[in-house]
């Protein structure tokens, strides 16, 4: 089972930036589209094409995962503001 979906700085900036990705002229895309980020994200490692997980069984975060985890810290937010 993977852990919560991270929301450090650099992994949010990545999931920016793929939010943000358009296919090119060629049909290609420059740098993670959300699949491939979740998929990295997830112990995939595109350089060597292999999941780097423990376990026999490969999973990856969906995107429901990643709703979740920010929906999970928007609330932490909130009542972290309202015990102030």
């Amino acid at each position: 089972m993977l852990p919560p979906f991270p929301l450090d700085d650099a992994s949010l900036e990545l999931l920016f930036d793929a939010s943000l990705r358009s296919k090119n002229d060629d049909g290609t895309y420059d740098g993670f589209t959300l699949s491939r980020l979740l998929d990295f994200l997830s112990g995939y490692n595109p350089g060597t094409g292999v999941w780097d997980g423990e376990d026999d069984v490969w999973e990856s975060y969906s995107e429901r995962d990643v709703i979740r985890a920010l929906i999970h810290e928007v609330r932490r937010l909130r009542m972290t503001e309202a015990l102030r």
